[in-house]
């Protein structure tokens, strides 16, 4: 952590009002870290280098030095703001998601946010006032936040390992047809939600992943078994044969009638590749 005094710290508790039409501001002190908590109001949005992030409210916001912060807002917004160094009385470090560069996020639940709100009125408080002794209550309480956003991200984290792996059994339940949709609902998210949380957790999508399980599936039984091809493709609900030899052949780089015709002259080979 760095070293920094109380010089650093800067903090506000801003209500912007309605004003003709959008209104915006450049953030300040760029050489700062600057935490953002939106107490009340939607319609907020931070822009930086190009990109675009949202900041409804109960967003707790972290960005870091070096990245330029332009505000924009269509309606009444109420946020708590803080500008500081890290230093040894902030000794934990976010772990926050980076939703753009520079900018990590997470939404506060309701309770959650409720004691977030708490500890950071009575660091502005602190900053206000400045009382003796007020600069290391203030920065523990800025460490606060970091420890429940921190809390946060990784039950969240826990919550979508289990629903990748829910995900990975249903995908790979080549006996039924599968629905994406359904999947999707069966894992608690939108598909949108879905198609990215899967792909972030596995590198490629869930049909991918289908997909790859149906024809490994094909490679055992071309290997062991005398199934025709058309019963191969109903077996793993490839939905015909033409579809399963064009699917074979550009991931193996063989078909399937010449790969199960190496495979089963050579059984010590099988199913190695």
């Amino acid at each position: 952590m760095l070293q920094s005094s109380n010089s650093d710290f800067l903090s506000g508790n801003a209500t912007y009002s309605h004003t003709p039409g959008d209104y915006s501001w450049e953030g300040l002190r760029t050489t700062d870290w600057n935490m953002l908590l939106v107490v009340k109001g939607e319609g907020c949005k931070v822009v930086s280098n190009g990109k675009t992030l949202d900041l409804p409210r109960g967003s707790l916001t972290l960005i870091a030095p070096g990245y330029p912060r332009f505000f924009l807002k269509k309606r009444v917004i109420q946020i708590i703001w803080f500008h500081f160094q890290m230093n040894n009385n902030i000794n934990t470090e976010p772990t926050w998601p980076e939703r753009i560069p520079g900018f990590q996020q997470i939404q506060l639940p309701e309770t959650e946010f409720r004691r977030v709100l708490r500890d950071l009125l009575e660091a502005h408080l602190l900053d206000d006032e400045r009382p003796k002794g007020w600069f290391p209550l203030a920065c523990g309480l800025i460490g606060n936040a970091f420890n429940r956003g921190n809390m946060i991200t990784a039950s969240e984290k826990d919550q979508e390992d289990s629903r990748i792996i829910l995900a990975k059994k249903l995908l790979s339940d080549i006996s039924v047809q599968t629905d994406m949709d359904a999947v999707a609902a069966r894992c608690g998210m939108s598909r949108a939600m879905f198609y990215k949380h899967f792909k972030n957790a596995m590198g490629i999508s869930p049909r991918q992943y289908r997909e790859a399980y149906q024809l490994r599936k094909a490679q055992i039984l071309l290997s062991i078994s005398h199934h025709t091809l058309a019963e191969i493709a109903v077996a793993i609900n490839m939905r015909d044969v033409y579809y399963l030899s064009k699917r074979f052949k550009k991931k193996y780089g063989i078909s399937p009638s010449a790969y199960r015709e190496r495979e089963q002259a050579y059984p010590s080979y099988s199913s190695q590749n």
